[in-house]
């Protein structure tokens, strides 16, 4: 009978490790710079590290939602040349069905943008109870080291 106990707990520890690494798994591929780059255009690559707040931020570029940036992900796009806006705001979740979800606190971010180069914009929870995000443009070899256990991020359907 002990050993049966035995065997019983020792599975439900291996099935309890699988859940729990299967969620870890989530995300995408790993970072993998863009090999291709439009000759009229440059590539922003925003990523956001792990900053222990479980909170979301919904990135909008051009007055579009492009994605929901979390933490560990990174997510890729082109821009033109000249003025780019990033904008993010918090997705505060009151409920654990999702009923209510609110987006307040946006943040702004305005640089000029160059053809041809590559641009690394670290993000971070910033706050009180990690509100708002931080976003700076960071060097590109600052932004390579960084960004290289971050998993890319899904687009946001339009």
């Amino acid at each position: 009978m002990v050993n049966y106990i035995k065997k019983k707990n020792q599975l439900i520890l291996a099935l309890a490790l699988a859940v729990f690494c299967m969620g870890c798994s989530s995300g995408g591929p790993m970072f993998k710079p863009i090999t291709y780059l439009p000759a009229d255009q440059s590539v922003i690559y925003l990523y956001r590290l792990n900053d222990d707040e479980n909170k979301e931020f919904t990135i909008t570029y051009n007055e579009k939602e492009i994605c929901v940036l979390e933490n560990d992900g990174y997510f890729p796009f082109y821009v033109n040349e000249g003025k780019v806006k990033i904008s993010a705001a918090v997705n505060f979740n009151f409920f654990t069905s999702g009923l209510v979800d609110l987006a307040a606190l946006n943040t702004n971010f305005v640089f000029e943008a160059e053809i041809g180069k590559s641009y690394y914009i670290k993000c971070n929870s910033v706050g009180a109870l990690g509100q708002e995000l931080s976003i700076r443009l960071v060097p590109e070899n600052f932004g390579i080291n960084n960004i290289k256990e971050c998993r890319l991020l899904e687009p946001i359907s339009q």
